[in-house]
């Protein structure tokens, strides 16, 4: 078993992020050489886990990571990705279940991207640049965890989300809250 290590260098950045971000919950940053990406894990007590080799990111790739991953604490992502594994895993035989889950992990991935850029922390292009460079760090390190950060069809769709002129940036409206929940529903 690895245990993580605090990252403590990493931890004022991650709680200036935190307070921009509107995030009020603490959330630890460790760091463990079992993961090769940035992951989120937990729901009450959140933390984020870095590769060993962020310590040696530039602060504008620490502050673009971190942010990603503190507004996927902030959306919650982490039990809805429980719960969604959990719906596939008893509708196993539903090829339409899987579909969806994966869609859900793109989308969700798409929206942190987004929120990122509205929050002001960086250039479309200089976030790009670097989500192009740790998954190429990766190469042939890639993990089950790493695939879908890594695969080249989702980082194509993230990358072209991101430099894209015409995307609006932000949440979901309250129409748009609204429709979702009735599409839920339904």
């Amino acid at each position: 078993i690895v245990r993580p290590l605090p990252a403590r260098w990493a931890q004022t950045s991650a709680d200036e992020l935190r307070l921009r971000l509107g995030l009020r919950r603490p959330v630890a940053i460790v760091t463990s050489p079992a993961n090769m990406i940035p992951e989120t894990h937990g729901w009450l007590r959140p933390v984020i886990t870095l590769p060993p080799e962020a310590r040696s990111w530039s602060i504008d790739r620490l502050a673009f990571v971190l942010a990603h991953e503190l507004i996927h604490v902030r959306r919650h992502d982490w039990i809805t990705g429980v719960f969604a594994e959990i719906v596939a895993a008893m509708y196993w035989f539903n090829p339409f279940v899987w579909k969806a889950l994966l869609l859900l992990r793109q989308e969700r991935e798409l929206a942190c991207d987004d929120e990122v850029l509205f929050a002001g922390i960086g250039e479309e292009t200089t976030y790009a640049t670097h989500l192009i460079e740790i998954a190429a760090s990766l190469g042939c390190k890639a993990s089950a965890g790493s695939v879908a950060m890594a695969h080249v069809s989702n980082l194509e769709t993230r990358v072209r989300s991101i430099v894209a002129p015409d995307t609006k940036r932000g949440g979901l409206t309250m129409k748009g809250k609204i429709m979702t929940a009735f599409v839920a529903a339904a």
